[in-house]
């Protein structure tokens, strides 16, 4: 019998009955821009309440897009050829970032599309950055996320890697594009994000402190994020 609304900017714009009989509930027509305040609110007969609040970031645009092959080491020490890609873009000062690479092929041919993430070796520093809890984690994989503490309001271009299987030519009748998209999230999202990554990588450790996922509801647990998306791609075409 629970009921949640939605506030943008102060003012209710969606409401609906909680969906009990589904995992989740989508709401498409809600307009959302950067810089929108949301407010989700949620209650029930019993007058239980819960409410979480979070502020649409600025997207941060790619400026360019370049790529070249090189010769580096893989994991195992051997050497070998890699689509080095990088992604310039200018962080902005004086603001707090928190930033999401995410990157994804789409292969064309005849048969139709095949769309799938890509895997990319993160040596970029920014990747190294300290977690939440003030240690440095770089052996732990945060599925691209980094914040603005070594390039806060700099113009920088972030290097990463792509498999060997990028450098390669691709079919006469196929196509390729690598889609970079560059993820501003809100800080709690971001703090969210790490926290899961953190735990998930504990669970097969016998013994390991308490990890504690971050939270934004005031009444309970969960999280009222934001992600905006900026992207640029690169296209290979075939000679046919």
């Amino acid at each position: 019998d629970g009921f949640i609304e939605v506030l943008r900017n102060g003012v209710r714009i969606d409401s609906f009955a909680y969906p009990f009989r589904d995992l989740w509930a989508k709401r498409p027509n809600i307009p959302i821009q950067e810089g929108d305040l949301f407010e989700l609110r949620a209650r029930d007969s019993r007058g239980n309440r819960i409410q979480g609040i979070a502020t649409i970031p600025q997207a941060i645009e790619i400026e360019d897009l370049k790529y070249e092959i090189i010769q580096s080491a893989d994991t195992d020490g051997a050497i070998r050829p890699f689509l080095q890609c990088t992604i310039i873009f200018s962080d902005p000062v004086h603001i707090k970032n928190f930033y999401q690479l995410i990157i994804t092929e789409t292969l064309s041919n005849g048969d139709g599309n095949n769309v799938q993430q890509v895997k990319y070796f993160k040596d970029d520093p920014v990747f190294y950055i300290r977690d939440q809890e003030g240690s440095l984690m770089g052996g732990i994989d945060f599925h691209g996320s980094f914040a603005d503490h070594l390039i806060n309001g700099t113009t920088y271009e972030l290097k990463v890697r792509l498999p060997e299987a990028y450098t390669k030519p691709i079919g006469d009748t196929e196509k390729r594009e690598l889609n970079f998209m560059l993820l501003s999230h809100s800080q709690d999202y971001f703090d969210y994000l790490r926290s899961r990554v953190v735990a998930e990588y504990n669970y097969d450790l016998p013994i390991v402190d308490p990890i504690k996922i971050h939270s934004n509801v005031e009444g309970g647990l969960g999280l009222v994020g934001g992600i905006s998306i900026a992207s640029r791609k690169l296209v290979f075409i075939g000679n046919g």
